[in-house]
């Protein structure tokens, strides 16, 4: 009450309020929207991977496997950045050649603010960066790219495979020592592939000669890799191909023998029905020289019929069996050749088989 009272006798005072509460508010908005974001901070999870991983990393440095030793910092700097593993990643890098990738990472050490209440050990690292890279910066080599025509436009030069920056053509650039292979190519010139070797803490001027790059046609045109020349199929084996024909011809002449033996069964049924006939149903009665007759012609007929049967089968199970193992037979026909099947049929008063080979 003694509030509201105040206000309504001192309406300036309440626009005053007002005014600088608003201001508070705005105030207190700008801060947490400037406010930069604090980086994530690793789990401990990650904390103790990266713990592991640079044990291992030591441990590899200390018996010279220093490209086991970089991959194992690096894996530890990517769970959890810490001085001392870039320094480890550095030192790597110098032993392997690579000094331009060690430079910069010395670099970033030194150029790192570190906390008031930072490790000990991250002092130390950045007082070892700073040392080492002052050693480490008269053993990097450079080179001086140029082309002997450098306002020849689009032309695209490459060190190693990869692009060098237009911006750095005629500049003396930082390289690790060792063979590097240059080449430039654009519309109309090309300049041939050159090789150069740098040594530590050496500079090399390299000029690529430009000159007027082949068309891509007529001769110049890629031509398209040769087909490649299959070799020669073995010779088929013809083994099954003569065993096959071999069964052909024995169950063949089977159902030869079984047609002429069941031939013969039935002319000889025919005699005896002859005899019967001839000998009367009242004359040929059991025991007489008669009715002996046609019962030796009957037995004769029965036993020439079994084995026509029996030939006619064995000799069409042979016959099958040859035919099957020509169509399987492999055979010297080219790619083209058509390829043998068999198919059985059954028709009206006929059973087979049908193929192509």
């Amino acid at each position: 009450m003694l509030l509201r009272a105040s206000h309504a006798r001192h309406p300036q005072v309440l626009r005053l309020v007002r005014k600088t509460a608003v201001a508070l508010l705005l105030s207190a908005g700008l801060f947490v929207v400037a406010a930069p974001a604090s980086a994530a901070e690793p789990t401990p999870e990650e904390v103790a991977g990266a713990r592991a991983a640079a044990t291992e990393g030591n441990k590899a440095y200390s018996e010279k496997r220093y490209k086991d030793s970089l991959d194992l910092f690096q894996r530890a700097e990517s769970l959890m950045h810490a001085p001392t593993h870039l320094l480890m990643i550095a030192r790597s890098r110098s032993q392997l050649g690579q000094l331009v990738g060690a430079r910069e990472s010395y670099s970033a050490i030194t150029h790192e603010t570190l906390a008031a209440n930072a490790p000990k050990a991250f002092r130390d690292a950045q007082d070892a960066a700073k040392k080492e890279l002052e050693a480490l910066e008269p053993r990097v080599p450079t080179i001086d790219i140029k082309l002997s025509d450098p306002s020849a436009a689009g032309v695209v030069v490459t060190m190693d495979g990869t692009e060098v920056p237009a911006a750095l053509i005629g500049i003396a650039r930082p390289v690790d020592p060792g063979e590097h292979t240059l080449s430039a190519r654009g519309e109309v010139v090309a300049a041939d592939e050159k090789s150069v070797h740098v040594d530590e803490g050496g500079h090399v001027d390299v000029v690529l000669t430009l000159h007027a790059a082949p068309k891509l046609g007529g001769d110049d045109a890629p031509k398209p890799p040769p087909k490649p020349t299959l070799p020669a199929p073995e010779p088929a084996d013809p083994t099954l191909s003569y065993v096959g024909y071999a069964g052909l011809g024995v169950g063949g002449a089977g159902l030869i023998v079984g047609g002429v033996f069941l031939g013969l069964g039935f002319a000889t049924r025919g005699d005896a029905d002859d005899a019967y006939v001839a000998c009367g149903s009242e004359a040929c009665v059991r025991g007489r020289a008669g009715q002996k007759k046609v019962d030796e012609l009957d037995g004769d007929a029965n036993t020439k019929q079994t084995v026509g049967v029996i030939a006619l089968a064995a000799g069409g199970a042979v016959a099958v069996t040859g035919l099957i193992l020509v169509l399987v037979a492999p055979s010297d026909a080219g790619p083209d050749a058509t390829e043998a099947s068999i198919t059985p049929f059954v028709g009206p008063g006929s059973v087979g088989l049908s193929g192509t080979f």
